[in-house]
């Protein structure tokens, strides 16, 4: 019925239309609207329990992950990226001098765009963060062949949460690489993409949004090498500070918080 025409006059099918309609073709002799939403309701979440499962079995893998005790053989990377427009002073700035703040002249110059690329290690206390001009697979392919062999050369094996973007995938690594290279790769890397609409899970969104209000926001960047220095400033002094990330979300109040994800098993 949601699927027909709605009566001439309305644009769409409303709660109480339904019900009139059920009494029309002797569905029912009487029926409130609120029977139609509670119906309507209980079908859309069984719909959802069956499609959204395997996205729950994503997002308890993807906690699991960050749960687990620290092992630097075994690290759990999580990794984003973020856009940045870079912006060129038409004048010089007047500097700040006591009775005056820091003075910036409104007009600007596009200088294009940079992409700002986070991998963050939440229970090791340890990120980084690199530019550069795009953001392709042989972007990210290269910046993967510095994680496993420059960041963590030891590790037998390097668990790397993303998103779910078709970037993000052992098929960029043979597009840029020989084979040699690719399988030597490939055998210490598993990724663990998070599960469609919830990239909320990716700690390195968290580390990003930092980077933005302490690092990028309110800065003009005129160049990639200005933003480059500014933001490998700002990862050196949080991996010397010793910055963890404390997420309070744990699968235990996921499941109650998530609880209509999850399959329910009448007996």
């Amino acid at each position: 019925m949601r699927l027909s025409d709605p009566p001439k006059g309305r644009n769409g099918w409303t709660l109480r239309l339904i019900a009139e309609k059920v009494v029309e073709l002797e569905i029912a002799p009487r029926v409130s609207y609120q029977t139609i939403r509670h119906t309507l309701k209980k079908q859309d979440n069984a719909a959802q329990s069956s499609i959204l499962y395997h996205s729950s079995e994503i997002e308890r893998r993807v906690r699991r992950m960050h749960g687990h005790v620290y092992d630097p053989k075994i690290p759990v990377i999580a990794m984003d990226e973020q856009p940045v427009r870079l912006f060129k002073e038409t004048r010089t700035p007047i500097p700040a001098t006591r009775p005056q703040a820091r003075r910036v002249d409104y007009e600007y110059e596009r200088a294009g765009v940079a992409n700002i690329f986070m991998f963050s290690c939440p229970l090791g206390c340890w990120r980084r963060v690199s530019v550069r001009e795009r953001k392709t697979k042989m972007d990210w392919a290269f910046e993967i062949k510095i994680l496993l062999e420059v960041d963590y050369p030891d590790a037998q094996k390097i668990r790397l949460v993303c998103d779910n973007l078709n970037v993000h995938s052992l098929g960029a690594l043979h597009e840029t690489f020989e084979s040699e290279v690719v399988r030597a790769l490939s055998r210490r890397l598993e990724i663990i993409p998070t599960p469609k609409h919830g990239s909320g899970l990716n700690i390195a969104e968290n580390e990003l949004s930092t980077l933005t209000v302490q690092c990028v926001r309110g800065v003009r960047f005129g160049t990639i090498e200005e933003l480059r220095v500014a933001v490998e400033a700002w990862a050196a002094a949080c991996n010397a500070n010793k910055k963890r990330v404390d997420g309070q979300f744990t699968i235990e109040k996921a499941r109650i918080k998530l609880k209509i994800l999850y399959p329910k098993i009448v007996m």
